[in-house]
């Protein structure tokens, strides 16, 4: 029963937090907020947009994804098409992998 209510008082106050957020931001938002790129006095109050932090984490995210496929693909297919016949060092690199994907990346 403490742990419901905790968890319920817990979800009460971060929707009070994200309603505050939404209402006082909601009148900063526009369109042309995001397809706008940020003017040269922008970090000196000056007026600009995000267009260059989203394209940047769109790169960002497609390389890393581009990458992991140049990488997991090949990996993958080592793995189980040619270790096939060595059923240990198959189970080793995947325990070793599963011990990888375990620890959390600090990004």
């Amino acid at each position: 029963m403490l742990t419901g209510f905790a968890s319920y008082s817990l979800i009460v106050i971060l929707g009070f937090i994200i309603l505050i957020i939404f209402i006082k931001g909601f009148n900063a938002l526009s369109l042309d907020m995001i397809i706008k790129t940020p003017k040269g006095g922008y970090y000196y109050g000056g007026e600009g947009g995000v267009l260059n932090a989203i394209v940047g984490s769109l790169y960002i995210a497609f390389g890393a994804t581009f990458i992991a496929i140049l990488i997991g693909m090949p990996a993958a297919l080592y793995i189980n098409v040619h270790l096939i016949c060595y059923k240990r060092t198959q189970n080793t690199i995947r325990y070793l992998l599963d011990a990888l994907w375990g620890i959390p990346s600090i990004v």
